[in-house]
């Protein structure tokens, strides 16, 4: 089975000041569950260390999936997690799930992505920033 990541979609978690030109370039909302803003932009995203590609084969070496888990998630899983400031995963969830809805196949992509070493922080500016990364799993 061939897993498949699109991870086009991400987002940010900033509170400290920002000078007013690099503001403009990174667009945030507050995320009440955080306590903090998240940024929808940043003028440098997200890194894993070593890239996509080291990001990829991260969760092909770590997960194990059966016909069963892909029947019962449709053959896709939206994930999305924060990075914060210093590179470290938090807050990771299923994206349009309820916790109590979440099949065996969640939870386990759930504690792959709590095992990734830290990442290379979101910056704005000259700022490191908290990055909400949006990251679909297809199976």
């Amino acid at each position: 089975m061939a897993l498949n990541f699109d991870h086009d979609d991400m987002a940010v978690c900033l509170d400290m000041p920002i000078y007013q030109q690099e503001m403009n370039e990174c667009k945030a909302h507050y995320d009440s569950i955080l306590g903090c803003k998240i940024y929808t932009v940043a003028n440098i995203p997200p890194e894993f260390n070593g890239g996509k590609e080291k990001l990829f084969k991260f969760f092909r070496d770590k997960i194990r999936v059966s016909s069963q888990d892909i029947i019962d998630n449709n053959g896709r899983v939206l994930t999305e997690f924060v990075i914060d400031q210093d590179g470290t995963i938090l807050g990771a969830k299923i994206s349009q799930k309820k916790l109590q809805d979440y099949t065996i196949l969640d939870r386990k992509i759930l504690e792959i992505i709590y095992q990734m070493p830290k990442w290379r922080p979101a910056r704005c500016g000259k700022i490191n920033v908290s990055y909400l990364y949006k990251f679909p799993i297809a199976f």
